[in-house]
């Protein structure tokens, strides 16, 4: 029976298709032979509308400024000229040897209807990105948002009847001319209106003033480009001048494509920063189109050419023949140079960070015979074997016993470096705490691209302004060991740890977050088009490559500071106990392997950091901070593989750090475990104690799966994980919820569908990414795990005799838990402590609206990035945060 019902609803659906099909047959072979700019118009609407970063864009718009708009409306144009020539293309190449008579349907507004395309996505765009601010949501304004597309829909309508009526001398038939004439004019009336009810709510001040301009600059260059098409097309073709009319547009539309290589291959950077992303977007799909039909021109010119010797040649042989060439020059020319090597200081002269001001320096150590020396047997220090940076270490000023680390064979080992820390932070912390254990802080900062990044440095910084203290207004500095970063932490981190150099230096506030508030997406995008591709079938010119690009933007976002060596930010190990700062551990994925390969100022040692690489040792020399911060976030695609290829010696290649863990949580683990070892060994059980921050930045984190915190049960205050613990308690059967391939939260997992023809493709690309997820959290709860054993136990909780029984016993004590049955772990002064700062969606934010909606990529919007500080108090972070502050021991002093 079943099989009846779907034979006669496929002979239904056939026969529909195939009147269909008769019916617009016309239509179909014209839009056939329009595939290239459909093809590309499909393409550019799945970037923008369908992943968070192409949302972000649209919000981009609205704080353009008026010159970045202006070139807003001459890309558009560029564009929309591209897909209608393109299409004109096909066209001909359909109707080739045919004579037009003026009265064919599809032929002559369907090219230009995908012309106006690039500016109805433009609006569309703008629209979906304004519907969510905070200005339209306030004011019940968000379905104007979409006055942007409307507008272009009216204005193509618009300017097809005037056409129609009053341009075309076409052989048309006319007689839909009143018709037409009714349009034309019920256009232009509700396009006045809709353009006035703008302006009223501008001034009433119900949408934001970056709305109306973009829409404005849309509309204008929209009716710009059908103006311009409707007088140069008002006439009938007229044979060998279209001919010429033709190329002649093919190699006007090209120039510009020749103008942004050559400017891309000397300023990507500025490129970026002058237009911005989105721009150099839709110049690229332009550009794009202009490629092919150039190519495609000079393949018809050479068959021509040689079709007076060889009478067979043929267009498509010759193109056939360039594009087997090119092929074969790619493949030889990726064989004689590597593309995307890992920048180092060994080749180019690499700039020192600032020294600290002598007033920065902390009073002396009271133990003179604690302070630490180089290690005997060291080898000499030697930045690399360009004698100008060893001269330029030599000759920067110092202040007293400051000396940067000067290679990476001189870092200190993780041992070394937790001594220095403690010894600095006993004489800040043990005068107002006689007695106590000192807080070690630890943070682990996961990936997340920009987001990741301006939240990180937004925690950093605010941590930095609720701990400080008028004698000491840097005692975040002197409690925090070490940050392990993955991706956009990394970024984050290292914007920190320049701001906190600079502040040193000069005096000024430590503001990372300024660091970060350009468009990092742009220049990356210029060079990835514009000089990645070339760069295939060219020599080594010395040109950068996107991820360089990307590089120089971190580096001129700080003002210079990331383009400094990496090492030169940190003191050496005899003078880290007097201006102590941070560990970073910057961590990424090696590609051949799968293991961890971590940039760090601390020696990455195999029985510290099990299965991982030391970065630095495998490149023979440093880095800048920038490229150090780029290792650990090289998106997939946006960023190149990094070729690790010291002295020519194929070390295999750098991804980004998120593959393996994109919390950064096993690192944090390894290095807070062997500092605690090391500290009390030498000066005893209570002289140190754990604090660890884990920092997310993923709003879809899943409360009851991902956002791992530590609560404690009401009864007898055993310490449990939340992410352990039952949240129904109807449920007798501690199972984990299920979460199967359509997002469904059951255990049964029979919600929504699959479809297993897609599935046979996709499930190999989920299957990794999920696993990528899945390792994350698990070492997460790993780490909070281990904290929460080291809290105390009441009398009617069972005792544990080691550390792993102990861990062990807290899981356990989660499974007779539920959510109702637990409360948040308070913080003690004087004990163990872990932290989570997540950002979350509506759905786990007591439903109401979180203050952003911020987009995994490398651009933000101004009004996006000035709210994500704003999460801090959403999400059960301000109770999180005071938790922490207090465990870190500062809090109850203020």
């Amino acid at each position: 029976m079943e099989f009846f019902k779907w034979a006669a609803v496929a002979i239904l659906a056939g026969g529909l298709l195939l009147a269909l099909w008769a019916f617009l047959s016309e239509l179909t072979r014209a839009l056939s032979a329009m595939w290239l700019p459909i093809a590309i118009v499909i393409g550019a609407a799945l970037l923008l509308f369908f992943n968070d970063q192409g949302r972000e864009l649209g919000v981009g718009l609205m704080n353009s400024p008026g010159l970045r708009l202006l070139a807003l409306f001459v890309v558009l144009i560029y564009w929309a000229l591209n897909n209608w020539h393109s299409a004109r293309l096909g066209l001909d190449h359909l109707y080739k040897g045919q004579l037009l008579t003026g009265k064919e349907t599809w032929v002559y507004w369907p090219p230009r209807f995908l012309g106006v395309c690039a500016h109805l996505l433009a609006a569309l765009s703008l629209a979906l990105a304004a519907r969510n601010q905070p200005a339209f949501i306030e004011h019940g304004m968000a379905w104007i948002a979409f006055a942007a597309p409307l507008a272009i829909i009216l204005a193509a309508a618009l300017f097809w009847a005037g056409d129609y009526v009053f341009t075309s001398r076409r052989n048309e038939a006319r007689s839909y001319k009143r018709l037409a004439r009714n349009i034309f004019f019920g256009c232009l009336f509700f396009e006045i209106v809709l353009l006035v009810g703008l302006l009223v709510a501008l001034r009433q001040g119900r949408i934001p003033d970056g709305f109306f301009s973009g829409t404005a600059a849309i509309i204008a260059s929209a009716a710009a480009f059908l103006l311009l098409i409707n007088y140069l097309r008002r006439g009938k073709p007229d044979g060998t001048d279209e001919t010429h009319s033709k190329a002649a547009w093919t190699i006007i539309l090209f120039l510009p494509v020749l103008a942004a290589f050559f400017a891309s291959i000397f300023v990507p950077m500025q490129l970026g920063r002058a237009f911005g992303s989105m721009i150099v977007c839709f110049f690229a799909f332009g550009a794009v189109l202009a490629s092919v039909t150039f190519f495609w021109l000079m393949m018809k010119w050479t068959a021509d050419y040689l079709s007076d010797r060889w009478p067979r040649t043929t267009q498509r042989g010759v193109a056939e023949f360039a594009l087997v060439f090119l092929l074969a020059l790619a493949v030889g020319t990726s064989l004689i140079r590597p593309f995307h090597r890992v920048r180092t200081c060994e080749k180019d002269v690499c700039p020192m960070a600032p020294v600290p001001h002598e007033a920065s320096s902390r009073s002396a150590i009271k133990h003179p015979a604690d302070r630490p020396t180089v290690s005997e047997g060291a080898p000499a220090p030697q930045l690399n074997a360009d004698p100008r940076a060893t001269q330029s270490l030599a000759d920067q000023p110092t202040v007293k016993d400051w000396q940067a680390i000067q290679s990476p064979a001189d870092r200190p080992t993780v041992k070394d470096a937790a001594l220095n820390w403690y010894r600095q932070a006993v004489d800040d912390y043990a005068p107002l705490h006689q007695g106590e254990p000192i807080p070690m802080l630890v943070v682990a900062a996961a990936g997340g691209g920009i987001r990741a990044a301006v939240w990180t440095a937004a925690i950093l910084e605010r941590l930095e302004h609720d701990l400080a203290r008028p004698e000491n207004p840097r005692e975040l500095r002197h409690l925090l060991f070490a940050i392990s970063a993955v991706s956009g932490g990394s970024v984050g981190a290292s914007a920190y740890v320049a701001a906190a150099a600079k502040q040193e230096a000069d005096g000024t506030a430590a503001e990372p977050v300024s660091y970060l508030a350009e468009d990092f997406l742009a220049p990356g995008l210029v060079s990835w088009v514009f000089v990645d591709g070339p760069s295939n079938i060219l020599p080594d010119l010395n040109q950068g490559d996107r991820g360089v690009a990307l590089e120089q933007g971190f580096e001129h976002a700080s003002g210079g500071l990331l383009a400094d060596a990496f090492l030169s930010f940190f003191p050496d190990t005899a003078s880290a106990a007097r201006h102590w700062r941070p560990i970073l551990l910057l961590n990424a994925t090696h590609q051949e392997t799968g293991r961890r390969i971590i940039t760090s100022n601390v020696k990455i040692e195999r029985h510290v950091f099990q299965d991982s690489y030391d970065a630095l040792q495998i490149l023979g020399a440093d880095v800048r901070a920038s490229t150090a911060s780029h290792n650990s976030a090289r998106f997939t695609y946006v960023s190149p593989a990094g070729n690790l290829a010291p002295q020519h010696k194929n070390r295999g290649y750098v991804i980004d750090g998120g593959y393996f863990d994109n919390y950064g949580a096993a690192t944090a683990l390894e290095i807070s475990r062997e500092a605690e070892r090391a500290i009390k060994q030498q000066y005893g059980d209570k002289s140190v104690r754990r604090v660890v921050l884990l920092i997310s930045s993923d709003p879809g984190l899943d409360e009851a799966r991902a956002r791992v915190r530590l609560r404690q049960r009401k009864a007898d205050g055993q310490c449990v994980l939340s992410t352990a613990t039952p949240a129904d308690t109807q449920d007798a059967d501690n199972y984990f919820p299920f979460k199967d391939a359509t997002g469904s939260l059951s255990n049964d997992g029979e919600k929504g569908v699959v479809f297993s023809s897609y599935n046979e493709l996709t499930a190999p690309l989920f299957g990794v990414m999920s696993v990528r997820e899945a390792h994350g959290t698990r070492a997460a709860e790993e780490l909070a795990a281990e904290i929460c054993a080291e809290q105390p136990v009441s009398q009617a909780a069972p005792k544990a005799a080691d550390q792993s029984q102990k861990v062990a016993a807290n899981l356990a004590a989660a499974a007779d838990a539920t959510l109702l049955s637990t409360q948040p772990l308070p913080a003690r002064a004087d004990g163990s402590f872990f932290a989570h700062l997540a950002m979350c969606d509506a759905e786990t934010n007591d439903m109401r609206p979180p203050p952003a909606a911020p987009p995994l990529g490398w651009v933000l919007s101004t009004d996006t990035r000035t709210k994500i500080g704003d999460f801090l108090s959403h999400c059960d972070n301000n109770r999180e945060r005071a938790a922490l502050e207090t465990a870190l021991g500062v809090k109850e002093l203020h």
